[in-house]
Protein backbone atom coordinates (compact mmCIF):
# COMPACT_ATOMS: atom_id res chain seq x y z
CA UNK A 1 0.00 0.00 0.00
CA UNK A 2 1.45 3.57 -0.94
CA UNK A 3 1.80 6.10 1.80
CA UNK A 4 -0.39 8.88 1.13
CA UNK A 5 1.58 12.15 1.63
CA UNK A 6 0.21 16.06 0.54
CA UNK A 7 2.72 18.32 0.12
CA UNK A 8 2.18 22.32 -0.57
CA UNK A 9 5.40 24.80 -1.33
CA UNK A 10 5.40 28.65 -0.82
CA UNK A 11 7.76 30.25 -2.88
CA UNK A 12 9.05 33.38 -2.43
CA UNK A 13 10.14 35.97 -5.56
CA UNK A 14 13.93 35.02 -4.36
CA UNK A 15 13.12 31.16 -5.35
CA UNK A 16 13.23 30.57 -1.75
CA UNK A 17 10.45 27.76 -0.58
CA UNK A 18 8.99 25.69 2.71
CA UNK A 19 7.31 22.87 1.68
CA UNK A 20 4.60 21.57 4.33
CA UNK A 21 3.70 17.73 4.29
CA UNK A 22 1.59 15.87 5.70
CA UNK A 23 1.79 11.97 5.64
CA UNK A 24 0.04 9.24 6.90
CA UNK A 25 2.47 7.21 9.38
CA UNK A 26 3.73 10.25 11.01
CA UNK A 27 1.76 11.00 13.64
CA UNK A 28 2.88 14.30 15.09
CA UNK A 29 4.56 17.71 13.82
CA UNK A 30 7.98 17.13 12.66
CA UNK A 31 10.18 20.17 11.75
CA UNK A 32 13.12 18.89 9.45
CA UNK A 33 15.01 20.83 6.51
CA UNK A 34 16.01 19.69 3.27
CA UNK A 35 19.77 19.15 2.33
CA UNK A 36 20.35 18.62 -1.58
CA UNK A 37 24.15 17.08 -1.80
CA UNK A 38 26.65 15.94 -4.82
CA UNK A 39 27.35 13.37 -3.02
CA UNK A 40 24.63 11.42 -1.49
CA UNK A 41 27.18 8.76 -0.03
CA UNK A 42 29.86 11.25 1.81
CA UNK A 43 26.67 13.06 3.22
CA UNK A 44 25.29 10.49 4.43
CA UNK A 45 27.94 8.66 5.88
CA UNK A 46 29.13 12.28 7.68
CA UNK A 47 25.80 12.68 9.41
CA UNK A 48 25.79 8.97 10.56
CA UNK A 49 29.18 9.55 12.53
CA UNK A 50 27.68 12.17 14.01
CA UNK A 51 24.78 10.11 15.57
CA UNK A 52 22.20 10.81 12.88
CA UNK A 53 19.79 7.19 12.26
CA UNK A 54 18.26 6.70 8.92
CA UNK A 55 14.32 6.60 9.54
CA UNK A 56 14.36 3.87 6.98
CA UNK A 57 16.54 1.30 8.62
CA UNK A 58 19.53 1.22 5.88
CA UNK A 59 16.71 1.93 3.07
CA UNK A 60 16.82 5.01 0.65
CA UNK A 61 14.31 5.99 -1.94
CA UNK A 62 15.96 5.83 -5.65
CA UNK A 63 13.46 7.17 -8.20
CA UNK A 64 15.91 6.88 -10.64
CA UNK A 65 16.42 10.55 -11.08
CA UNK A 66 17.10 11.11 -7.27
CA UNK A 67 18.23 9.45 -3.81
CA UNK A 68 16.59 10.73 -0.64
CA UNK A 69 15.73 9.10 2.78
CA UNK A 70 15.14 11.27 5.90
CA UNK A 71 17.93 11.21 8.58
CA UNK A 72 17.37 12.17 12.43
CA UNK A 73 19.37 13.27 15.26
CA UNK A 74 19.52 11.89 18.48
CA UNK A 75 17.97 15.08 19.72
CA UNK A 76 14.90 14.30 17.43
CA UNK A 77 16.05 17.21 14.40
CA UNK A 78 15.27 16.00 11.12
CA UNK A 79 17.03 16.18 7.78
CA UNK A 80 16.42 15.19 4.69
CA UNK A 81 19.38 14.11 2.61
CA UNK A 82 18.73 13.93 -1.41
CA UNK A 83 20.85 13.95 -4.65
CA UNK A 84 19.77 15.23 -7.46
CA UNK A 85 20.84 12.44 -10.37
CA UNK A 86 22.48 14.70 -13.00
CA UNK A 87 22.39 12.51 -16.07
Amino acid sequence: MKEDVTTVAMKDANGFRVNVAQADKIPSDLTVIAMNVDDFDEAYEFLKARGFVNEQGDGVTDTGSSKATLMMSPSGYGIVLSQHLKK
